[in-house]
């Protein structure tokens, strides 16, 4: 009977990547620019700043499904390349580190980030710029209803209602704790402090009904503070004001 191969000596890299591993790498990234460009995980886009940040979205998750596949695809490689073989016993095969391929995938991912961080920045910096707008609506929260004051009307409504195409700035305050305004089709989110302004500016691209959202905890009726956006043609919008003036 023949006795159990015993596994071959500790040696180096068994041989350096070929052709095959560069492209293998250039198919993982063009899959993973293709899931950023077509899998639409967002809602409808109500308002021009949206754009930025849906471009953002797929770009971040364009990185992370290459990265993700690209890791996998190292993973079941390791798994079928380096299994134990039938009759083999003991240790498997010591491979040696490669300094190429650590410093690859130490800078790789920390400039990934940093270009990440720049971009997110010129995003930012973009949407919290003031700009004037002809309608300036007051929002006040408290726990656990927001109000909408419309001053140069003379209007308080439960409800922001807003034209479709013409900006908006929101002048935010807090009566007691912090809470966050969030309108997830217009992808935009500001809190709102205790005796402090915070500003926020828009422009409505689709008439419709849209969920206002506190998306900071503020106590215990947290859950239930709920408001929308009427956006409305400018025409309709101006019969509400007529209607409720």
């Amino acid at each position: 009977m023949d006795s159990p191969r015993a596994d071959p000596p500790a040696r180096g890299l068994p041989r350096a990547a070929g052709p095959g591993a560069a492209i293998f790498t250039l198919l993982v990234i063009l899959s993973g620019l293709l899931v950023g460009h077509f899998v639409d995980l967002m809602p409808a886009v109500g308002s021009e700043e949206a754009g930025l940040i849906d471009t953002l979205f797929r770009t971040m998750l364009g990185i992370a499904a290459a990265v993700f596949l690209l890791v996998l695809g190292a993973l079941l490689y390791a798994l079928l390349r380096f299994r134990r073989r039938p009759g083999h016993v003991g240790e498997g095969i010591s491979i040696r580190g490669s300094n190429r391929l650590e410093l690859a995938w130490t800078f790789m991912p920390a400039l990934i980030v940093f270009w990440l961080a720049a971009y997110s920045s010129q995003v930012l910096v973009r949407l919290r710029a003031q700009r004037e707008a002809p309608l300036v609506v007051q929002v006040v929260a408290s726990q656990f209803v927001w109000q909408f004051n419309y001053p140069e009307y003379n209007i308080t409504s439960p409800e922001l209602h807003v034209p479709a195409g013409s900006p908006v700035q929101l002048e935010l305050m807090s009566e007691d704790v912090i809470h966050s305004l969030w309108v997830p089709a217009f992808r935009l989110k500001q809190d709102a402090l205790p005796q402090t302004s915070t500003f926020l500016s828009f422009t409505a691209t689709l008439p419709g009904e849209f969920p206002i959202v506190c998306a900071e905890l503020c106590g215990v009726g947290h859950a239930v503070m709920r408001s929308q956006v009427v956006v409305q043609e400018p025409a309709d919008f101006s019969r509400w004001l007529a209607e409720h003036g």
